[in-house]
């Protein structure tokens, strides 16, 4: 089983853990307000995720071919979002990555919650990070 796939099956446990979908959303908002401050400078031009309609940003490090993300953003639901990425590919190879399509948010009900805009934001924040490999 991939670093990948073991992240998101981790966090899809957790997730389930919690009855309701909007809870859901509620505890993946309180995770990431609990996550390690982002650095100001990653705040940059580069890090910014481009189609998004709140400021996102995903920095991404590679070392010993195994990748790691990290993600803040001006509106705590994107935060949270991007968060779920964030941990489900940080581990992970570019090929890992590269191959693996997530369905968390569809599983758990909680892109069900997002607005459409919110929904987009998240295809973007989603591109963003597998494009970082690529």
């Amino acid at each position: 089983m991939t670093t990948v796939l073991v992240n998101e099956n981790a966090l899809r446990e957790q997730l389930l853990a919690v009855p309701d979908a909007y809870e859901r959303l509620n505890y993946l908002v309180g995770r990431a307000g609990r996550e390690t401050a982002f650095p100001d400078e990653q705040r940059s031009e580069e890090n910014v995720v481009a189609g998004c309609v709140s400021q996102v940003w995903i920095a991404s490090e590679e070392a010993e071919g195994c990748w790691t993300f990290c993600s803040d953003s001006d509106a705590p639901m994107v935060k949270a979002v991007a968060m779920v990425f964030c941990t489900i590919y940080s581990g992970g190879t570019a090929e890992e990555i590269s191959n693996h399509e997530t369905m968390i948010l569809e599983d758990t009900g909680v892109l069900a919650c997002l607005t459409q805009s919110r929904r987009a934001g998240a295809q973007r924040i989603l591109e963003r990070i597998r494009g970082s490999v690529g």
